[in-house]
Parts: C-alpha cells; sequence; structure tokens
C-alpha cells in the first residue's frame, strides 16, 4: 500500500514548486491568511480565562481542519493544469516514481492527496514559508511570487 513517508526538509520546497507550477501560490496563500484567519479576542491577554482558552483552541481546531479541506479541494480542482506535477510530487513523497502513481487507483491517488495534506509537519512549516515570501495582499493584488 502506497503512504506518504516522513517528509523532509526537501519536500517543503517541491510542495512550493508543485503550486507555482499548478499556479496556485496566491490562492494558497489566501487559503491560510484571509479565508482562514482566526479573529479572536481575550478579553484579558495576559491572563486569558480558561473557557476563552477553549473556545480559542476549538476556534482552532476547526480552522485547521477547514484549512486543510481547502487545501486538498484546490489541489484537486487543479488537478487537470499539471497531471506529471501531482504525479511527480506523490511520487516523491511516498518514496516511489511518478509513474507508479499514475498507474494507482483513484480512491488510492485522492487518498495520498489527503494524507499528504493532513501531515502535521507540512502544515506547520507551509505557513510560516508563506509568511517569509508575502506581505498581506492588497484587495487587488494577493501575488506572491513577483
Amino acid at each position: 500500500m502506497l503512504e506518504i513517508k516522513e517528509l523532509r526538509a526537501d519536500a517543503l520546497f517541491l510542495i512550493v514548486d508543485f503550486f507555482n507550477e499548478l499556479n496556485i501560490v496566491d490562492d494558497v496563500y489566501r487559503i491560510f491568511f484571509v479565508e482562514n484567519k482566526i479573529d479572536f479576542e481575550f478579553k484579558n491577554p495576559n491572563k486569558p480565562t480558561k473557557k476563552e482558552q477553549a473556545e480559542f483552541e476549538e476556534l482552532k481546531r476547526k480552522r485547521g481542519h477547514k484549512t486543510i479541506n481547502d487545501l486538498i479541494k484546490l489541489v484537486i480542482k487543479n488537478f487537470s493544469k499539471s497531471k506529471s506535477a501531482v504525479y511527480e510530487l506523490l511520487g516523491e513523497v511516498t518514496g516511489t516514481d511518478a509513474k507508479t502513481i499514475q498507474n494507482t487507483s483513484m480512491p488510492t491517488l485522492v487518498r495520498l492527496i489527503t494524507d499528504l495534506f493532513k501531515k502535521k509537519e507540512l502544515m506547520s512549516s507551509l505557513k510560516p514559508l508563506l509568511e517569509l515570501f508575502a506581505n498581506e495582499p492588497d484587495e487587488d493584488e494577493t501575488s506572491i511570487t513577483e
């Protein structure tokens, strides 16, 4: 059975290249920093109550799930832009190759895409990387590749 292996440092850059090849970098940025931005104010930020902390953690959990789901939908929606990029990326992160991924079943392909974006090490690394390369977008401009 094909599985996503432990992600190493180079996988992050493969994923960024993958986003660039699909031309979805701006969409990924928007998912992280606009659509799923967490707006939560503690009454006293220096000493939040247990209830506020619990509400904040629940909001973070829900937004995290939504962010992952939005990324998965974005990749699947843009799959036809570069099937080879999807196959190459998944081949790399499973320790196989693009041909193996191309010949896998549709349910397995969708599971691999889902599993990749559910990897905690990916999500915890991707957001800070996007922050490094991006300024908060203006209404008319969201490019982080300029």
